[in-house]
């Protein structure tokens, strides 16, 4: 009987362990934007859109510029794996492929945060991510993930 439920309680700690950390993992980025774009909040499938080069504008007509790291990044290893759910070189294939056919242009690419923060706020319709939030700009929000 002990043994039974020292296995459940393992068993559920373990599962209580995985939803944190997925949970963490989610959420290690912040979605931000400029200022000027209404957009409060952000579906993860919006968000896969939009890093895919299936939606190329907001809501309000303004041109979707997305700003991202290179694929060594270790934010955007993450990012794309917990958000997208492909590797870097996966995401890469199929920019070429959206590039070429003239749906959207490709991501900016960025060396670092200050650099990304910088091309979002002189951009309206500028979309990215980060791991250090402290000292943002005021020209840049700050927009959580939900999932639908």
């Amino acid at each position: 009987m002990t043994t039974l439920f020292n296995r459940k309680r393992t068993y559920f700690l373990l599962m209580l362990f995985g939803v944190t950390i997925g949970t963490l993992t989610l959420h290690s980025q912040t979605v931000i934007l400029n200022k000027s774009n209404p957009l409060e909040k952000i579906s993860r499938a919006t968000l896969r859109n939009i890093f895919l080069g299936n939606n190329t504008a907001w809501e309000n007509g303004v041109r979707i510029q997305i700003v991202d790291f290179s694929a060594d990044n270790t934010l955007r290893k993450q990012f794309d794996e917990n958000i997208l759910d492909m590797s870097p070189q996966k995401v890469g294939m199929i920019w070429v492929k959206v590039t070429l056919s003239g749906k959207s242009i490709p991501p900016k690419i960025v060396h670092g945060e200050e650099e990304l923060k910088n091309f979002i706020s002189e951009n309206e319709g500028a979309i990215g991510y980060v791991k250090n939030t402290n000292n943002l700009p005021q020209s840049l929000k700050l927009i959580p993930i939900i999932d639908e």
